[in-house]
């Protein structure tokens, strides 16, 4: 009898496993209606002033321009988010200095209709406040909005943990949004 209760344990156990895995996302990005492969292009562009507060709302920095971009390293699809691997991450026009020590990359998971949540792993920023720089650091940590179109848009509001220090927020607000240059024609993430 305890072999049984074991056996029916194990089954119960696969079959959830099982659907489970058959729900997950598969999410891709489609440029013009095909899916993007490894090693397409990507590359964006702030589009609207680029803000990072702290908790209470003191402004930390604004920057007018920037760009980012990189290959994908990942399509994604089946049960898979897709990855871009981002070797540039660069600000302007900021009223303080903003550097970026490493662009990291960012993980696109299907939401619904044309768009995804878009995730930041491996981004490391400094930025001069109150005299000091400040440090931060995104591990898979939200940014934002992918919302599909011609052009396609990715709209920031996500919090960055810091890393503390004397002076420096444990973590930023940051928001502003960013056009896609490339590819430039009609982009939208699916759930395949």
């Amino acid at each position: 009898m305890k072999y049984l209760k074991i056996l029916g344990l194990i089954a119960t156990t696969a079959l959830t496993i099982t659907a489970f895995a058959g729900s997950a996302s598969a999410t891709v990005l489609k440029n013009s209606g095909v899916n993007m492969k490894f090693g397409d292009a990507f590359s964006a562009s702030i589009t609207s002033s680029s803000l990072l507060k702290t908790g209470g709302g003191t402004t930390i920095a604004t920057c007018t321009g920037g760009t980012t971009g990189g290959g994908i390293s990942d399509p994604g699809g089946s049960g898979w988010s897709v990855t871009i691997n981002l070797p540039t991450f660069t600000w302007s026009g900021c009223t303080t200095t903003v550097d970026t020590l490493s662009p990291g990359s960012l993980r696109f998971t299907y939401a619904s209709g044309n768009n995804a949540t878009v995730k930041s792993s491996g981004a490391d920023v400094t930025v001069k406040f109150l005299g000091v720089s400040c440090r931060f650091q995104t591990a898979l940590t939200t940014i934002g909005i992918f919302t599909g179109g011609n052009p396609a848009t990715i709209d920031i509001n996500g919090t960055i943990p810091g890393t503390g220090g004397f002076l420096c927020p444990e973590s930023a607000i940051w928001s502003g949004a960013y056009t896609v240059t490339t590819p430039f024609s009609t982009l939208h993430a699916a759930n395949s």
